[in-house]
């Protein structure tokens, strides 16, 4: 590395810490590695392409005004000496942010356990009532998961015939009790990939959000679903679990959706979960691919079973 970068911060460098575990998604950037500086104190620098400059730009705007807006567990990147959040140097676009400490998940038991479902449910209300519409990030077209389903779909019928074979009962269930509603739920500023690996806990509470490359404009449950079907694909039986039954509870209080959110939801699960699906097909992983298709039909065989216990727990 080349410490006149550093520079671009009036960066104390004391010394690489390579022996510190990053979390969040590598694939997010070229490179990344922490940084201690002279007061000890703890740094991720990242590099990135020209490219993703400004969507680099975006998320690090939006994420200081969230922070500014009171939101304590997000953490934008630093400004540098030219107060931009975002650097140029050799061809190449880098960030440096506050490396944030945490405590590691225990998988899969944390997904039963009920104190995360309250923190998760404060975090969610937290971030719908003060996020608003943060300035860069002004509504868009939402994002439609009907839309990203059915172009999913297409792909698979030319490379994959016997992977949409197998979607077809969920496909057809999805598109008799989903889509004709999915438009009609309100629209909300999401995170995009908020589940229990991109929270940095602490030892009953949480210091951190990560990994905000999805965020924008999407129906107002889409975080809550997409938290869920990672729950589930954790252990299913956590779906119906007591982490579930205090994050709805906290969620009910604070009136979080309007009705058809409520009544769209595991509906809204199943169907984000081929977003999830078309990322292990990306990375050809057999395995996962073979997990999602068996936990697809497990959600909608269950179906009526998950949603009246998820009403009970209201």
């Amino acid at each position: 590395m080349d410490f006149q970068l550093l520079k671009k911060w009036n960066f104390a460098f004391s010394r690489f810490r390579r022996d510190i575990d990053i979390p969040g998604s590598p694939e997010r950037c070229e490179e990344r590695t922490v940084l201690e500086d002279q007061r000890q104190q703890l740094f991720v620098l990242e590099k990135f392409t020209l490219d993703q400059l400004p969507r680099k730009r975006k998320i690090a705007f939006v994420c200081h005004h969230l922070k500014a807006r009171g939101l304590l567990w997000v953490h934008p990147p630093l400004k540098n000496i030219e107060n931009t959040f975002v650097t140029s140097f050799q061809g190449a676009g880098w960030q440096l942010t506050p490396f944030i400490e945490g405590v590691p998940l225990h998988r899969p038991e944390y997904a039963f356990e009920a104190w995360r479902g309250r923190v998760m449910a404060r975090v969610l209300l937290e971030f719908k009532q003060k996020a608003g519409t943060p300035p860069g990030g002004e509504p868009e077209k939402v994002f439609s998961i009907t839309d990203y389903m059915m172009m999913l779909c297409r792909t698979l019928k030319e490379r994959e015939p016997e992977i949409l074979k197998r979607l077809g009962p969920i496909i057809a269930h999805l598109e008799q009790n989903f889509f004709p509603v999915h438009d009609k739920i309100p629209s909300g500023f999401s995170h995009g990939d908020f589940h229990p690996l991109n929270v940095i806990w602490a030892g009953d509470d949480i210091n951190g959000v990560i990994d905000w490359e999805f965020m924008g404009w999407k129906p107002e449950i889409y975080d809550l679903a997409n938290l869920l079907g990672c729950l589930g694909m954790e252990d299913p039986p956590a779906l119906v679990g007591e982490l579930v039954r205090s994050l709805f509870h906290g969620l009910a209080a604070g009136k979080f959706f309007c009705p058809l959110g409520w009544q769209a939801l595991l509906d809204f699960v199943i169907a984000l979960r081929f977003a999830w699906l078309s990322e292990w097909l990306r990375k050809k992983d057999h395995e996962m691919i073979e997990m999602e298709l068996v936990y697809l039909a497990l959600l909608v065989e269950n179906h009526d079973d998950i949603t009246a216990s998820w009403n009970a727990m209201r």
